[in-house]
């Protein structure tokens, strides 16, 4: 291998490494609320998103509707911050 050819190749290298830390850099947390009728789907597609992504989940259960403190559109109302809500569209809350 001559030099020019070991100097590519170590730019290539170099180039690559940056590439993998930036993308590990960008991983996020992501915090998803989800109701039980999605849960099935949602416990086989999302370790599957996380693999690909390099995002991690932080999962939250809860009922689409009723007065429970628990229940999606309450925890909205009150504030509770998520990244992606997963429910039945007719009850859902303006977002």
């Amino acid at each position: 291998m001559n030099m020019n050819s070991s100097r590519k190749h170590q730019l290539a290298v170099l180039f690559l490494g940056c590439v993998a830390v930036s993308a590990a850099a960008q991983a996020e947390q992501l915090k998803v609320m989800t109701s039980g009728g999605f849960t099935a789907a949602y416990k086989l597609l999302g370790p599957q998103y996380a693999a690909s992504s390099g995002d991690s989940l932080d999962t939250i259960l809860g009922p689409s509707m009723g007065k429970a403190p628990e229940a999606i559109p309450n925890r909205l109302a009150r504030g509770e911050h998520a990244d992606v809500v997963i429910m039945v569209g007719y009850v859902s809350p303006p977002l």
